[in-house]
């Protein structure tokens, strides 16, 4: 648990036993589970991640992240942190459009919880064929008029077999030339390349996310292992 206010983590799980044991073995305990953490009051201002995956800073810190098992849940609180706008755009829907199997668990005026294939692989390309699923997941949201807006190592999932790559994160994404970046979007980041249109409420493009691929893909080359160090 990654927290941005003084709860303790203790004081969590002890709200968390209180509500009796979950079999994590079967779906209903872990959706049970991950239903308690996305509508818990103790929650709210926290930020919760994969705590295997240490890259980059949360962008779209108003949703909440949690792997269990062979699920992914996503939390979108939509309470007074979230702004009008912000809600208004629903950003979750194109996750139920591009994660694998992804449908909504909840929905209410206060949090919208989703559930998805969890996909098993690395930020870190290690054959060329990867990125040509990749590329064909890319080219399937441009085709529904979607730009990603946030294409990076750490929002590529890189699979064996290799036709499992995917791209993940939509929390960003919207419509082609009518969906903007977020205020509190980050133009910088470390493992990746930004277009320099890429900024802080500018209108999404589908150059955006071919200028962020092809420096995605400059990480990688298959005769310099150099280049797999830097990316690690």
């Amino acid at each position: 648990l990654y927290c941005r206010s003084s709860i303790k983590p203790a004081k969590i799980a002890d709200i968390l036993l209180d509500k009796g044991k979950f079999d994590f073995d079967k779906e209903e305990g872990v959706t049970k589970f991950a239903e308690l953490l996305a509508c818990s009051e103790l929650l709210k201002n926290c930020v919760i991640k994969d705590i295997d995956n240490e890259f980059l800073p949360v962008v779209y810190p108003q949703c909440k992240v949690l792997h269990l098992g062979n699920y992914g849940f996503k939390c979108y609180p939509q309470d007074s942190v979230t702004s009008a706008a912000e809600r208004a755009q629903r950003r979750w829907e194109y996750d139920i459009k591009f994660l694998p199997n992804c449908e909504i668990l909840v929905e209410n005026t206060t949090t919208v919880l989703i559930r998805y294939d969890w996909t098993e692989g690395l930020h870190i390309a290690t054959h060329s064929s990867q990125f040509r699923h990749v590329l064909e997941h890319l080219r399937k949201l441009h085709s529904n008029g979607v730009v990603h807006g946030d294409i990076r190592l750490s929002t590529i999932v890189f699979t064996e077999p290799h036709d499992k790559s995917i791209l993940v994160d939509f929390d960003i994404a919207g419509k082609v030339g009518k969906g903007k970046y977020p205020a509190r979007f980050n133009p910088t980041v470390f493992d990746g390349t930004r277009h320099e249109d890429a900024t802080a409420r500018n209108k999404l493009q589908f150059e955006h996310d071919l200028f962020s691929m092809a420096g995605v893909m400059e990480f990688f080359s298959p005769a310099e292992n150099t280049q797999q160090q830097q990316q690690q």
